[in-house]
């Protein structure tokens, strides 16, 4: 299965990403504290779409398991989409 790039993810798909990445607790712009504490370093995460929000030019992703994934923490990782 090819890899997806990070920036072209689709709301309503499921995804892998086999490497560590942070699962932010909430979009830049609304939680601008940046709140490093409340990050988490998840790796083989199984996710899916929920949301798409841009900061600037950047993608964000609201995922279900509960958090948000930015699109640059994604950059050199391996994303593929889970079939269901």
């Amino acid at each position: 299965m090819p890899n997806i790039h990070p920036q072209s993810l689709e709301v309503g798909k499921s995804y892998k990403v086999t490497e560590t990445i942070p699962l932010m607790p909430a979009h830049v712009s609304d939680f601008p504290c940046a709140c490093e504490s409340r990050i988490r370093l998840v790796e083989g995460l199984e996710f899916e779409v929920m949301e798409r929000r841009n900061a600037g030019s950047t993608p964000w992703y609201r995922v279900r398991p509960e958090g948000w994934i930015n699109s640059c923490a994604l950059a050199g990782k391996t994303i593929t989409e889970v079939k269901e």
